[in-house]
């Protein structure tokens, strides 16, 4: 099991990949690409929207809902998932 950069506290998210917590979503590998919302914002703790790269769903998440960093084997894991070469993802 990977071991998660969870160093998130002071970086704006916007463009970035990261980790959805096991508890918060239904999705394999939770691996998420955030897009905006206040969330995203240094300091924050609002919702943070993006897009699951497994199912390709527009939503958001928590900040405080977010593990870490995606690592590179979570991006190879959520391409699996999604059935598709990683170069695919949009990454």
């Amino acid at each position: 099991m990977p071991t998660y950069d969870t160093d998130i506290d002071d970086t704006d998210l916007t463009g970035k990949l990261v980790k959805i917590r096991p508890t918060y979503t239904n999705v394999p590998s939770g691996v998420f690409m955030c897009t905006g919302g206040f969330g995203c914002k240094v300091g924050s703790s609002g919702k943070v929207f993006g897009k699951h790269l497994v199912t390709g769903e527009t939503t958001f998440t928590r900040r405080h809902w977010i593990e870490g960093w995606a690592s590179k084997e979570d991006e190879a894991l959520a391409a699996h998932w999604a059935n598709v070469p990683l170069a695919k993802l949009n990454l």
